[in-house]
């Protein structure tokens, strides 16, 4: 019961909406749509660069996180390059991984997106775009078995 006598439900789960910004996009949209209709449970956004005009239609008192300033700038574009990559030729290449750096890039971004996910004991991630597809699936691999992720 509250303060007020009035019966609580259980606390609803938290559910964590990941892409790269709110810039004008179609899959922008549809995570923005997203969040401001969730009803069942609490929505979380997590950009890898918090910027877009789309953050201004966001329903008030929805959290927007940030993966953090080691991924900005240039962020977007290597995970890009790296997932088409990874695409087309799988992680080792020749018994090698021949784009190092991006996949450092791509696993620092997977333990961040873990650690948000733990921080704020959110058992699912719904991730829209490429580079946020690779990074959700990451941090499930990696760092993280039980999380769900939800690929857009």
């Amino acid at each position: 019961m509250s303060a007020d006598g009035e019966m609580q439900g259980p606390p609803r789960k938290v559910v964590m909406l990941f892409i790269p910004t709110l810039d004008s996009g179609g899959a922008e949209r549809v995570c923005v749509t997203y969040a401001n209709h969730l009803t069942r449970t609490t929505p979380s956004l997590l950009l890898q660069v918090k910027r877009g005009p789309l953050l201004s239609i966001l329903r008030t008192g929805i959290p927007v996180h940030e993966l953090g300033s080691l991924f900005h700038a240039a962020a977007q574009p290597i995970s890009r390059s790296l997932a088409a990559r990874v695409w087309r030729n799988g992680l080792a290449v020749a018994g090698r991984i021949p784009f190092l750096p991006e996949a450092v890039l791509l696993m620092r971004q997977a333990r961040a997106l873990t650690e948000h996910a733990q921080r704020l004991d959110c058992p699912v991630v719904t991730s829209f775009i490429t580079a946020p597809n690779i990074i959700a699936l990451l941090a499930k691999v990696l760092f993280h078995h039980k999380l769900r992720v939800v690929i857009n």
